[in-house]
């Protein structure tokens, strides 16, 4: 696997797909080494063989491993999306994160375009979110406070129910000094989710 993830990361994905196929070839039971070869099979858009793989995935019990059981639902949620199956992507995405919570799964899923059943939209508006707070908080760290309350004020107008972004850009708004708006929105939000003891 090393050496797969040193070709990706020098941008040889024919090489490193070349060599996960070989490598799949003699090890046929290494969930290990399927779930990277999944990585490939979606790259290239082959969906048989995404389903065939999947399968022998499900066979072997993913090694009864949480982290492999996560990546493979999250293939599942990819397999759903592409049948049109958004209702059933969204909940196997879903499982998959709380199982695992997983930077590129929000990416991929951030990446994707608002649209379609509540499920699928609510589930890609929040990974878009996670990737804006995520940001904000980078930018946060490197003390750079327009950037960081930009991104928290586009993460809180993108889904105004989602608390933490509501929570980061009062967090922010108190550093910069906007106590009286900080404090609105807090009382706002405590008296809209009263039970939400994080406010």
């Amino acid at each position: 696997l090393s050496v797969v993830r040193y070709l990706k990361e020098d941008q040889r994905f024919d090489d490193a797909k070349k060599f996960i196929e070989k490598a799949v070839k003699y090890y046929p039971r290494s969930v290990a080494l399927l779930l990277e070869y999944v990585h490939f099979i979606l790259r290239d858009k082959d969906f048989k063989k995404l389903k065939n793989i999947l399968l022998l995935i499900k066979n072997l019990q993913a090694e009864s491993n949480p982290l492999y059981y996560s990546k493979y639902l999250e293939g599942l949620g990819f397999l759903s999306v592409v049948k049109g199956d958004n209702k059933t992507a969204a909940k196997q995405f879903r499982l998959a994160l709380k199982i695992h919570e997983s930077h590129e799964l929000r990416s991929k899923l951030a990446s994707l375009e608002l649209g379609g059943p509540t499920g699928v939209e609510s589930l890609i508006k929040e990974s878009k979110v996670i990737e804006l707070i995520n940001k904000a908080k980078t930018e946060m760290r490197k003390k750079n406070w327009d950037k960081a309350f930009q991104l928290a004020i586009d993460a809180s107008d993108l889904y105004e129910e989602y608390i933490p972004a509501q929570l980061l850009l009062s967090e922010i708004e108190v550093k910069r000094g906007f106590f009286t708006s900080a404090i609105k929105k807090l009382e706002g939000l405590q008296g809209e989710f009263p039970l939400n003891f994080n406010i």
